[in-house]
């Protein structure tokens, strides 16, 4: 649907309502006769950075010759849904609960004989701290995975992001955004 703003001297078609409001054509627009608030405010959400989110937070690790069984209770202990799995200061893989959950018990594999290193994930996508939260969550969904290590420059782990770090602030501010978008379309009767 192509929508034409019927403002004299614009006569520009709008593909949608998203786009009028990041056209950045005006503060207050008239469309078919109705007073519409245009945000010409542009939305990143969320803007937070990884580096402000892993900040206080304990690394918590395990090593490639655990035990599922011993990575499970660190892991429920710390109420975490992933652990990283290091060697020394470098970065090995990641076990996860999906880990445990399809690669072991529904595999029928014994959590006290299997080692974390026959079930973790070894090739990794990572981040550094100076990216926004919104790129992880964009990895996280081309990806399907719900954790991304973060590591500094010298490409050792100081931290994990999830999904679930989206929460909170980040929540609000798209549930605003999305009601003002659909105060818009509502407005102009899409």
């Amino acid at each position: 649907m192509v929508l034409f703003v019927g403002v004299a001297g614009w006569g520009k078609p709008v593909r949608t309502p998203l786009e009028a409001i990041r056209s950045n054509l005006a503060k207050r627009t008239k469309v078919d006769h109705h007073e519409v608030e245009v945000s010409t405010e542009e939305t990143t959400m969320p803007r937070r950075l990884i580096a402000d989110i892993i900040s206080g937070r304990t690394l918590i690790t395990g090593h490639k010759n655990d035990t599922v069984r011993d990575a499970c209770r660190v892991m429920a202990q710390n109420r975490i849904g992933a652990l990283l799995v290091v060697e020394g200061d470098r970065l090995a893989g990641i076990f996860t609960e999906r880990d445990a959950l399809n690669k072991v018990l529904a595999a029928g594999l014994d959590p006290d004989e299997t080692k974390v290193a026959q079930v973790m994930v070894a090739d990794l996508q990572t981040i550094r701290p100076s990216k926004p939260l919104a790129y992880a969550l964009h990895m996280m969904a081309e990806g399907g995975f719900r954790h991304v290590p973060v590591l500094d420059d010298q490409g050792r782990p100081v931290g994990m992001v999830s999904a679930r770090d989206a929460l909170g602030a980040d929540l609000v501010e798209l549930e605003r955004e999305l009601k003002r978008q659909e105060q818009l379309e509502s407005s102009i009767g899409y």
